[in-house]
């Protein structure tokens, strides 16, 4: 049977027309929204801000005020750690603070590595070091971080608060006539400020895949909208590998974003061919459309709720209220772990965006491995199509299943 062409009437054309429109406007808004956003927690009007630092003494005994209160010495109190033999690991049966899961294999306990020269501060970061920080960068910290006496160690920094400190701190060093000369030679040679991380190395990253295989097959199998993993993998993290709660939470969360985001850019690409070649009839198109911009809309909440910090506002709502009063202290005092679960991916987003970037862009690419699966299915069955539609294919699967919860 020959296939007779089939021409648009022009209301069909122009139910395209719109449809194309309000998808453009709506990626656009979206992501002017997001470009605005770009205002970091380091921004001085941000909400949660510090005790002034001039509050701060003019003089510490043993700490330079004109070196930002660092040790009175030709290192600013840095220490150089010779290279050689260290014994790590923790063994339960000599260290009763020691967990099973610091163990350095599963045959042995402990183990020994060879370090490479490095350098380590004597001393923990002080209120007053950090302070000088925050009174150079107008970096927005929570109100019991300086609130202890300046040589005192400064606490309830998170880890994105450190990163930026370290950053600020190398770069400072850098650049400033007061650092000592012998400071400055060792930053020459090659030597920068920065926090101890754990390298990307097979071992760790074989150990990841295995959590997220567990967590992806009870994302399958339960019907919890395809979360239902997300809990398990926060668990065997910090079972196996020593992973909190809220830094597992906070790395959840963001892969959860990173995904969803390029699930967006994803479904746009593949409606834009949509609407570009009338694959399909127009009343498929707008019911497409409308699936796409409830979906960005709860993405768009859900990365307002993280940048806005939702949940600090929630709890100082709540502290003192009448809701809070008939919630309990317990439910209040809950919102407190939440709130550093959003200052962890606050400064992720502020502070690593080429990193986020990256994410999204992996992400992508393993929406286009399924279109790539789904170009060869079809094809494999008989029925030719080119990879243009079967990311269309797709992409109309996807918003289609994804709004309405199903996994």
């Amino acid at each position: 049977m020959n296939q007779v062409p089939v021409s648009l009437d022009h209301t069909q054309r122009s139910s395209s027309r719109v449809g194309l429109t309000v998808l453009a406007v709506l990626i656009l808004g979206v992501t002017g929204w997001m470009y605005s956003q770009r205002s970091t927690s380091t921004s001085p009007a941000a909400a949660r801000t510090p005790p002034p630092p001039e509050a701060m003494p003019a003089d510490l005994p043993g700490f330079r005020p004109d070196a930002w209160f660092f040790p009175d010495d030709d290192l600013l109190g840095f220490v150089e750690i010779p290279a050689g033999p260290f014994r790590m690991g923790g063994d339960p049966t000599t260290d009763a603070q020691a967990f099973e899961n610091e163990r350095w294999s599963r045959a042995s306990a402990q183990g020994t590595v060879d370090l490479p020269t490095f350098y380590i501060g004597r001393f923990e970061v002080t209120v007053a070091q950090f302070a000088a920080f925050v009174d150079a960068t107008g970096f927005s910290v929570s109100e019991q971080t300086l609130q202890a006496p300046p040589n005192h160690p400064v606490s309830a920094v998170s880890w994105p608060d450190a990163l930026a400190y370290c950053r600020w701190l190398d770069a400072t060093l850098r650049a400033s006539p007061d650092t000592p000369p012998e400071l400055g030679r060792v930053l020459r040679d090659g030597w920068q400020v920065t926090l101890p991380t754990a390298r990307a190395s097979a071992r760790w990253l074989y150990r990841l895949w295995k959590v997220l295989m567990v967590g992806a097959a009870l994302d399958v199998v339960t019907p919890l909208a395809g979360l239902g993993g997300e809990p398990v993998k926060a668990a065997l993290l910090k079972k196996h590998y020593g992973i909190q709660y809220r830094e597992a939470t906070a790395s959840l969360v963001l892969a959860r974003m990173t995904d969803l985001i390029a699930q967006v850019i994803f479904i746009a690409t593949g409606f834009a061919l949509m609407f570009r070649a009338d694959l399909v009839p127009s009343g498929y198109r707008m019911a497409a459309a409308a699936g796409l911009g409830l979906f960005t809309l709860a993405i768009v909440l859900f990365f307002l709720v993280q940048r806005g910090r939702g949940f600090s506002w929630l709890r100082a709502h709540l502290e003192g209220g009448w809701l809070g009063r008939r919630l309990g202290d317990r439910a209040v005092g809950a919102l407190d772990g939440l709130r550093d679960v959003e200052d962890r991916l606050v400064g992720f987003y502020s502070a690593e965006r080429l990193r986020f970037g990256l994410s999204v862009g992996f992400a992508f690419s393993d929406w286009m491995c399924e279109t790539t699966a789904t170009y060869l299915a079809v094809n494999l069955l008989g029925f030719p199509i080119d990879f243009f539609d079967a990311m269309v294919i797709e992409s109309f699967v996807v918003v289609h299943k994804d709004p309405t919860f199903a996994s």
